[in-house]
């Protein structure tokens, strides 16, 4: 009886993923959150990658233009796609300059964010700013709106680099999903909540984030980490699939995934790390000091999980010329963006 409800339960979840799929590709409407995260539980993610490549669209010839570019480490674009397909990441230092990301400080120190709660309930404040000398929380987040406000940042997301490779490794134009910008503070151990704990994303079907280092990140400071390779179709073992959506411990991931496969990621500011984050991943808890990151999500389809209220949301007076020059040359990249007069 167990053995004929799983498999009934199994094949009712691929067909309502397929069933959903077809009517967001005929209709726009999106109700589809629940069957990726059961299908990706039953089958390692299999299901998603063939429903992402029924969803996609073509590539963007002007942003394949871009592809035999390299970044400054010498590694082109193509061979950043080939590296994120094998690994899971690519990594460049110091792709951000330091009047950019000394830029990007001073913004986050001056703007409204809110303190998120920790695991023990307490500590959610909202509307201040982030105190640096006296941070009431482990993580302080900013509203995607006020990120993209953020002149350098939006220098950051109309890079051709940064656009050309998410295409590169996705296969089809990619769609700007949201944006986001946090501190994380000390602590004695790792919060649920603040995402210090090994999990992984499933929001859509594919997509690809960017993470930039706009403080120096030691192994002391909560360095990003990532589980080589687990971002594959049967990436992560049945084991851990079957607890679901779920936050992993160390332990727990160790039974399983041996630590000479986690990469932890330290660097200095400006430091950028393209990752596919449907692999396993964390952000190591502060021992000392803080960190401060941006990062953007680029997705084939928008599939998946419904809209938040504010996601970036601008007046015209917000963009520089370069995103309004981006967005009349690229609208489906840019389609979530909202500019009010």
């Amino acid at each position: 009886m167990t053995k004929f409800l799983l498999v009934w339960r199994s094949f009712k979840s691929l067909f309502f993923l397929a069933l959903t799929a077809t009517r967001f590709r005929l209709t726009g409407k999106n109700a589809g959150a629940r069957y990726l995260h059961k299908t990706f539980s039953l089958f390692g993610g299999l299901p998603s990658s063939l429903t992402s490549k029924f969803l996609s669209t073509v590539k963007n010839s002007e942003l394949g233009k871009f592809r035999s570019d390299s970044f400054e480490s010498g590694t082109s674009i193509s061979d950043s796609a080939k590296l994120l397909r094998e690994k899971g990441y690519f990594v460049e230092n110091s792709f951000l300059n330091r009047n950019l990301t000394g830029a990007v400080l001073d913004y986050s120190l001056s703007n409204i964010g809110s303190y998120r709660a920790k695991d023990s309930g307490d500590g959610n404040v909202p509307n201040v700013k982030f105190d640096r000398s006296n941070p009431l929380s482990v993580r302080f987040d900013y509203s995607p709106s006020t990120v993209l406000k953020c002149r350098e940042i939006q220098e950051v997301l109309t890079n051709p680099k940064v656009l050309s490779l998410a295409q590169e490794y996705l296969g089809s134009e990619p769609i700007l999903d949201f944006v986001a910008m946090w501190w994380h503070t000390k602590s004695n151990e790792a919060d649920k909540k603040a995402a210090q704990m090994f999990h992984f994303d499933m929001d859509r079907l594919r997509w690809v984030k960017f993470f930039f280092y706009i403080t120096d990140v030691s192994p002391e400071n909560g360095p990003h980490v990532f589980i080589e390779s687990t971002h594959k179709d049967y990436g992560i073992p049945f084991s851990l699939r079957k607890k679901g959506y779920a936050r992993l411990s160390d332990e727990d991931v160790e039974r399983v995934i041996s630590r000479d496969h986690w990469v932890e990621f330290a660097g200095k500011a400006g430091t950028m790390i393209a990752e596919d984050t449907r692999g396993l991943h964390k952000g190591a808890h502060v021992k000392s000091g803080d960190r401060l990151l941006f990062q953007f999500q680029f997705t084939t389809t928008l599939y998946g999980e419904a809209e938040e209220p504010d996601n970036m949301v601008l007046t015209d007076a917000d963009m520089s010329d370069k995103l309004r020059d981006a967005i009349r040359r690229y609208p489906r990249v840019f389609q979530k963006i909202s500019v009010t007069p």
